[in-house]
């Protein structure tokens, strides 16, 4: 064998170096698969976040340049109070449109029409491509068709939670929704992009607006539902936390168990007498 030869021959890699490499690769891959698996659930994470946020300015752009200073959308209903437009009843969701600068899907009540703000990344239940919405309104607070909430409410800003994390699974679309017929024969609950912060025995107990002056003790829930119904509380789209929006535009991190206890209270902030438990 010429020298050539050998150079040839030594510079190709023998079965055993190969296995050592791949062997290598696979243990990187594997210690780097799970900080890259963190990385984007914290990026999804964030990105929610930063929806919610954008939620909360366009709440407040409302609540000081509408015609009706001081008011803020219905979980559904018409906006502003007294606004008989037809196009104009929907959904929270609907009405802050212009402040999330949907001027057009909103003039034009384009409401098949996909809303980036109301895609969480981490929402499994949503395609990201239809009118899905992966949050939900607090209509406990918020009320439905004839209600008409305003930012001083309640007087529990920080504590009193507006929209939150919801899969959509629910089927929920962000400009639609029924008032339902709670006293019906048989009787059906609301449904749309909102939820109830108390669990009714039937639909009878829900009624489109509640009014009752001390509505019924719930603690709250202990574990997020994974399977949440048209009207139920909100879910864990990531690590086991939902993140909720606050009525003064700051968005809370919570677990269930820190909701027990103070649930009814940063949900129905005008019924039910605060403060909230240390753990909020």
């Amino acid at each position: 064998m010429s020298q050539s030869q050998k150079s040839v021959a030594r510079a190709a890699f023998t079965l055993i170096e190969m296995l050592v490499v791949l062997a290598i690769i696979v243990i990187i891959i594997s210690l780097a698969l799970p900080a890259i698996q963190k990385a984007r659930a914290a990026a999804a994470r964030t990105q929610s976040t930063n929806n919610l946020h954008a939620m909360g300015i366009a709440v407040h752009n409302l609540a000081f340049n509408s015609p009706r200073t001081g008011y803020i959308p219905p979980a559904a209903g018409p906006f502003p109070p007294g606004d008989t437009t037809s196009a104009h009843n929907n959904t929270f969701f609907f009405h802050i449109l212009p402040s999330l600068e949907q001027q057009d899907v909103y003039d034009q009540n384009l409401l098949t029409t996909r809303v980036q703000t109301y895609f969480a990344p981490a929402d499994q239940g949503n395609d990201g491509v239809s009118n899905l919405c992966s949050y939900a309104a607090n209509a406990t607070f918020l009320g439905i068709a004839g209600k008409n909430p305003k930012v001083t409410d309640g007087n529990r800003s920080s504590t009193t939670v507006i929209v939150a994390e919801r899969s959509a699974a629910t089927t929920a679309k962000w400009g639609a929704y029924t008032v339902g017929a709670p006293t019906a024969s048989p009787p059906s609950a609301p449904t749309g992009p909102f939820f109830y912060a108390y669990v009714p025995t039937s639909p009878t107990n829900l009624t489109p607006n509640p009014t009752t002056t001390q509505p019924p003790v719930f603690s709250g829930p202990t574990t997020w539902p994974t399977n949440p119904s048209a009207f139920s509380v909100p879910t864990a789209l990531s690590g086991g936390v939902c993140q909720m929006l606050m009525l003064d535009g700051s968005v809370v991190p919570q677990t269930a168990g820190n909701c027990a206890g103070n649930w009814a209270i940063v949900c129905d902030p005008v019924n039910v007498a605060g403060p909230t438990g240390s753990n909020w």
